[in-house]
């Protein structure tokens, strides 16, 4: 049986203690846990703080996440790679909405969406991080094949405030969903 194979996006789990970092270090560790075959490809700006294990590979973009995020924006716009180091995965998992566009190397897109602020409470973000993001949104509701959110009402905001139907997404605290 071939190992399933999943790529990671590692850099919140690097920058931070809580929240989408303690998701995301939750969501790697019972992936590890529940399949004892699984190959996950953790995507970063480094491997410094990445997790030793025999079934992690670290795949470096050397990038700020903040320039990460641009250039996944603009590929999405022009239909560019930018993972070409990357070994065919299964599916991308997108731990904060971010993610490269879809192609035979990375043919599914699984995303966390952990809330919808830039939508409901736009003033309380830069005009950047809403236009990123909004940008980021609107190609998550079109593109993705399902998405992960920490709580019920958080799928009841983004079926209301994004139009995503309910069918595509699942509530899963901190990553895992025993169901």
């Amino acid at each position: 049986m071939t190992p399933l194979r999943v790529a990671i996006d590692y850099d919140p789990a690097l920058r931070a203690r809580d929240g989408i970092a303690r998701y995301t270090r939750c969501l790697v560790d019972a992936m590890l846990a529940i399949d004892p075959t699984i190959e996950l490809f953790l995507v970063a700006s480094t491997a410094v703080g990445m997790p030793v294990h025999p079934r992690v590979r670290p795949l470096v973009h050397g990038m700020s996440p903040r320039w990460w995020r641009i250039r996944l924006l603009l590929a999405h716009l022009v239909g560019a790679s930018v993972l070409r180091d990357m070994p065919p995965v299964d599916v991308f998992h997108a731990t904060d909405f971010v993610f490269p566009p879809t192609s035979d190397r990375l043919p599914s897109v699984v995303v966390s969406l952990h809330d919808v602020t830039t939508v409901t409470h736009a003033r309380m973000h830069s005009t950047l991080h809403r236009l990123v993001t909004g940008a980021f949104l609107e190609i998550l509701r079109r593109s993705t094949n399902h998405i992960l959110v920490p709580t019920e009402a958080g799928v009841s905001l983004a079926a209301v405030t994004l139009g995503i139907p309910r069918e595509r997404m699942t509530v899963a605290p901190y990553g895992v969903s025993h169901q």
